[in-house]
């Protein structure tokens, strides 16, 4: 058990997590080469969705129920991966407007 109890060490990891993946994504945007708004929004979804497929796929093999898999979704439980989800989702889109700057 985390030293801050398990929700919020989730909570935590989501903040960490989408700072490193905008660090990420700041140093690969010209590699990526997707330059346009709409290729962003494109590379953003797959990236979510192979997200979720992982998440997923790991949660039923540890043996976890649909509610297990999905408790991190749900912001009323204290979840804030929908929130990950949706920065990972524009993380294309808030790197090109700040390399803009």
């Amino acid at each position: 058990m985390p030293i801050v109890g398990e929700s919020t060490s989730n909570q935590i990891g989501v903040f960490v997590g989408s700072a490193l993946i905008l660090v990420v994504v700041w140093f690969f945007y010209g590699w990526l080469k997707v330059f346009s708004k709409r290729s962003q929004l494109i590379v953003g979804l797959l990236w979510c969705s192979l997200t979720l497929c992982f998440e997923i796929s790991l949660g039923f093999a540890l043996g976890y129920s649909w509610d297990q898999v999905l408790v991190g979704y749900n912001p009323f439980q204290g979840g804030l991966m929908l929130f990950g989800m949706v920065l990972l989702l524009f993380s294309l889109v808030i790197v090109s407007k700040l390399r803009a700057k």
